[in-house]
């Protein structure tokens, strides 16, 4: 597996890295140091990698559970990385390890409110000041069995992918909205509306009430992205879509 670099402007080749296997299994969470975290599989091994952007250098990586291959790591404020159920610093040194912070993507606020996903899918409330403090034995509130991949829209509602397409209120974790579609993580567009695909097709919903707006046929499309100007852009098939 080869990861490849290229300068926007004029496309120039910067660097390439072969893995040992399957290389990066997630997204990679990109940091303002310009240091790349995400999970790769080399042969039997499964690692959480720290990777240098700029001159495609591995710096270290740590070993992980393989049920967590799917997981995408999450920087916080203070360059410090998310990944299942454990905070790492920078270096690579792991800072706390608590159950409570999930076992899947999580969602992290500025004002450092977060949302992580249990092992019983749904969401969590966690503080992180508590959290980093090891001062924090429960979560604010939790809901169960509802979903994971959380994101949070300014409208203080949490969205979560799987079985169906479930609206969450931030204030108490009460349920706003379900929609019968099992869909990978959404996106949310520059005027509120939620993206999100299912195996066969890409959806805008409302977010209000969770109405679909409209429908695009897709075979196994992954996405999607959204960009400031609202295009939708997934993959299908070895195309790109917008």
């Amino acid at each position: 597996f080869e990861v490849k670099v290229h300068q926007p402007n004029p496309g120039k080749l910067l660097w390439e890295y072969t893995f040992q296997g399957y290389g990066p299994l997630s997204e990679a969470a990109l940091s303002d140091d310009g240091n790349l975290y995400f999970n790769t599989s080399e042969g039997n091994d499964y690692n959480l990698v720290c990777f240098n952007g700029f001159r495609g250098e591995e710096i270290w990586k740590i070993p992980v559970n393989r049920y967590s291959k799917s997981y995408t790591p999450t920087i916080n404020q203070d360059g410090n990385v998310y990944f299942d159920h454990s905070l790492f610093s920078s270096d690579g040194d792991l800072l706390v390890q608590n159950g409570l912070i999930g076992y899947g993507n999580l969602a992290l606020k500025d004002d450092g409110v977060m949302y992580t996903t249990p092992r019983t899918k749904g969401v969590n409330k966690l503080d992180e000041k508590l959290l980093l403090k090891d001062k924090l034995k429960k979560p604010e509130w939790a809901v169960k069995n509802l979903g994971f991949s959380p994101i949070v829209a300014d409208k203080g509602i949490i969205y979560l992918s799987g079985d169906k397409l479930t609206a969450v209120s931030e204030a108490d974790g009460k349920i706003v909205w379900t929609q019968e579609l099992r869909t990978g993580q959404p996106a949310i567009g520059q005027y509120g509306t939620l993206y999100a695909c299912t195996s066969y097709a890409l959806y805008a919903l409302d977010p209000d009430n969770g109405e679909i707006l409209w429908k695009g046929d897709a075979s196994s499309p992954k996405g999607p992205i959204v960009s400031k100007d609202e295009t939708v852009y997934i993959g299908s098939n070895s195309k790109l879509y917008a």
